[in-house]
């Protein structure tokens, strides 16, 4: 491939062009991605840690510590707070949350699915204005309104408790009813 514009040269087509610097960038060891050091790069911003703070020795199971009460891999995102998770489709780089299961999700939206389930899961941050904010903008990035992704979550929470009921101890008398009418 040539840039000379002097006499003698011929133009190049844009596909030679790319297939010429594709062989180039082949025969070099150095434009070769390293997909270690990219996920200890994503570790180290995720988490600010810098310099020896970060672990450049993935393995298989490595997890990003994003928050104390999420685990994040880069395959799948869990919960210690709730059964909700977040899981990447298989050949692609799309994510998606077990609550929302019909949405194709980044990264980064799918980490704030997690953390929106895991702040409405938390009884003590109903009254807390300031999680009230921070719920407005995690749904936002949803493209939700936090009323609907509480609806959502509701729902789940409700069929799972439907189905534990169905192969759990049955609870008879006044208890009994009371469940049913809430189940519905």
């Amino acid at each position: 491939m040539s840039t000379d514009k002097g006499e003698g040269t011929e133009p190049i087509s844009i596909t030679a062009a790319f297939a010429e610097l594709d062989g180039y960038l082949a025969q070099r060891d150095e434009n070769v991605y390293d997909v270690e050091a990219g996920l200890a790069e994503l570790k180290r911003r995720v988490t600010g840690k810098t310099g020896a703070d970060v672990d450049t020795e993935p393995s298989e199971d490595a997890t990003i510590d994003v928050h104390p009460d999420l685990m994040v891999n880069d395959t799948r995102m869990v919960s210690a707070v709730s059964p909700e998770s977040a899981s990447r489709r298989e050949g692609t780089d799309s994510w998606m949350l077990s609550w929302l299961p019909d949405r194709e999700l980044t990264f980064a939206e799918a980490l704030a699915g997690m953390e929106l389930d895991r702040l409405l899961s938390d009884p003590e941050l109903a009254h807390d204005k300031s999680n009230h904010a921070r719920l407005d903008l995690l749904a936002d990035q949803l493209g939700l309104p936090v009323a609907q992704a509480i609806i959502l979550l509701s729902e789940r929470l409700v069929e799972r408790m439907r189905a534990d009921s169905s192969t759990s101890v049955q609870v008879s008398g006044p208890r009994k009813e009371l469940i049913d009418r809430w189940l519905g």
